[in-house]
């Protein structure tokens, strides 16, 4: 009957898409129902092998943050050395096991005595996290309390893979792999918004189309390789010197953009002397070291376009006469020049 509720409950609560938290707090409160011997919790696994607190309903806040942070290991707890070796850990007598010294106070002084913790894993065999029962007294798990926790670590490891595919889903769809920047998308949704609250507040929005200059010499010379290190570098130069309210993105290959809300154009020009001082600091690529030069163009709104796509496009030509001129300038956007690019277009056509 546990078996049928647990699933019940638990998947009806996963395809509602409740968030994992609720799930895995839901699976706490069920399995406590039938074993008022023994309080549940649920620790998640960081993908840098840090402990992470998901679900406890029934111990007090202060106990999760005992652990909250902890790299797993041997001599971590139950929970720590679970997560670390993959493999079930009893500890029938927290007080004097040693694996337990570290954390025990706070345990042993609200009355636990001995602990069980299992490794999720998930359909990869990764090790997810765990789940544990703590004991109000000194004792080992019996085979009812196997059967409900095999059922639990199911149910655990499907909640929490549905959450790995949400946030690899949500991250391919909105941010760039190679850098972890925002996408285009992300960008141009953050913009949008921040075009209207510079409307209502009657303020302006600087946007910076960046390109780096003989970024292809790197590729050619050097490899792939040593350009994706590059530009990595890069975006982590760029958004390291950016404030929260501002965006940054990779539009494609070698183009970075910004927007910068509240700057009027003398604040822009400083900022983007500001950052091209810091793109060309020596960076190590491949078997070069390299200083990189960047072109900016730049775009105001609301005088050079009301939308984002607009102030994307007339940065972008304005960065044009930047790399023309040799590169490593800054260049603000005219009227004139979007009329000379569609006299070219004409031309061309």
């Amino acid at each position: 009957k546990l078996h049928e509720e647990l699933h019940r409950k638990v998947l009806g609560a996963i395809v509602r898409e409740q968030p994992l938290q609720d799930v895995l707090t839901l699976v706490c409160r069920e399995v406590e129902k039938v074993m008022p011997e023994a309080v549940a919790s649920v620790i998640g696994l960081d993908d840098y092998g840090h402990l992470r607190p998901l679900a406890a309903p029934s111990l007090p806040d202060h106990l999760a943050a005992v652990v909250d942070g902890e790299r797993a290991g041997p001599m971590v707890g139950a929970c720590g050395s679970a997560a670390w070796s993959g493999q079930p850990v009893e500890c029938t007598d927290i007080d004097r096991d040693p694996r337990w010294q570290a954390y025990k106070a706070p345990f042993l002084a609200l009355g636990i005595r001995a602990c069980w913790s299992s490794p999720i894993k998930g359909h990869d065999g990764r090790v997810l996290g765990t789940f544990a029962l703590y004991y109000w007294e000194n004792r080992a798990p019996d085979d009812f309390h196997q059967r409900v926790v095999d059922v639990c670590l199911h149910l655990c490891a499907l909640a929490m893979d549905r959450e790995r595919a949400r946030v690899r889903m949500h991250q391919l769809s909105f941010f760039d792999t190679l850098t972890g920047l925002p996408n285009r998308a992300l960008f141009n949704n953050k913009v949008e918004q921040m075009l209207l609250d510079a409307a209502r507040r009657d303020s302006g929005v600087a946007l910076l189309f960046i390109d780096i200059d003989r970024f292809k010499i790197v590729n050619d010379t050097q490899g792939h390789t040593a350009g994706d290190t590059l530009l990595r570098e890069l975006a982590k130069r760029l958004a390291g010197e950016l404030r929260d309210s501002d965006v940054v993105a990779r539009l494609a290959g070698d183009e970075f953009v910004l927007a910068v809300p509240d700057y009027d154009a003398e604040d822009a020009a400083n900022l983007a002397d500001r950052l091209m001082a810091r793109l060309s600091q020596p960076v190590s690529a491949g078997r070069m070291m390299l200083a990189p030069q960047a072109s900016v163009g730049v775009a105001m709104f609301p005088s050079d376009g009301w939308d984002v796509n607009s102030l994307v496009r007339h940065a972008d030509i304005a960065m044009y006469p930047a790399k023309s001129e040799g590169g490593a300038r800054i260049v603000f956007y005219s009227v004139g020049m979007n009329q000379a690019m569609q006299e070219g277009l004409a031309l061309e056509d």
